[in-house]
């Protein structure tokens, strides 16, 4: 594999965070700014609904809660004047969104870093329309009865949209949006009790589901051999069978989005 680096020293970015009442309006704030959102700046929505955890902010303590995540790459002020209007969408209860050492990033979304177990389930959307926004407010809103602990929803395209000039195996550059949806087993329970949660939400998005997967966007729920083998173009997995029959024939390293071998049959 090949990198190359360049020097990214501060951003503009972190969290704005609204009450679960307001789930429709930020989600339509959200699809109606990412339309015009220019290349530089990163965008994803995560709808909250965790346990009424001591160390969470009162407004999160089983509560359904919207977060929406921001990292701009340029100065603040014009960092400040592209998110404005997501600000507008409805009234926030916590604003984290500063210049920020890139050092600091993995504070946008401050991911808690202890293991535990969870049931996952990824898709990659073409689009997202009035009609999705309203089909994922449904299967979290305050009135469901899901289990599902977060939605998470990202905004591609931009560069991600332009094949590379070099060859490559990612393909879905199609995509608008990847999203997942994650429960968290509780304490005392099995996880095989938790295997369909989540499969309510790539249901009621299946009108605006992209064909293809993405290697990056797959769990352990999702990545079956069909699952594993929508990510990639039917020449490039015979081409990674081929590779993978001359240098691990017999599928030792298989605990992992699997290609099976080529056996040439």
């Amino acid at each position: 594999m090949e990198f190359a680096l360049f020097p990214v020293t501060r951003l503009y970015a972190g969290c704005l965070f609204y009450s679960g009442e307001h789930t429709r309006d930020v989600l339509e704030a959200y699809r109606q700014f990412t339309k015009s959102a220019p290349e530089e700046i990163t965008t994803g929505v995560a709808l909250l609904n965790l346990p009424p955890l001591p160390h969470l902010p009162p407004f999160m303590q089983g509560k359904l809660a919207v977060s929406l995540r921001v990292s701009y790459m340029g100065d603040a002020d014009t960092g400040k004047r592209l998110t404005d209007p997501l600000r507008k969408a409805a009234p926030v209860l916590l604003d984290t969104v500063a210049e920020i050492p890139y050092a600091q990033f993995d504070s946008i979304t401050n991911d808690p870093t202890d293991p535990a177990p969870a049931v996952e389930y990824f898709g990659l959307l073409r689009e997202l329309t009035p009609e999705a926004v309203h089909a994922i407010a449904d299967v979290v809103g305050r009135n469901s009865d899901s289990r599902l602990n977060i939605v998470d929803i990202r905004h591609l395209q931009g560069a991600f949209s332009r094949p590379p000039t070099f060859p490559h195996a990612v393909g879905a550059r199609d995509a608008a949006f990847a999203f997942f949806g994650l429960t968290v087993v509780p304490p005392g329970h099995e996880v095989v009790d938790y295997l369909d949660s989540g499969r309510e939400l790539t249901k009621a998005l299946s009108p605006w589901l992209c064909d293809n997967a993405h290697p990056s966007f797959l769990g352990r729920a999702d990545a079956t051999e069909s699952g594993t083998r929508r990510t990639y173009d039917p020449d490039t997995y015979r081409s990674l069978q081929a590779v993978k029959a001359k240098y691990d024939p017999h599928n030792v390293f298989r605990t992992n989005l699997n290609i099976l071998p080529d056996t040439g049959v």
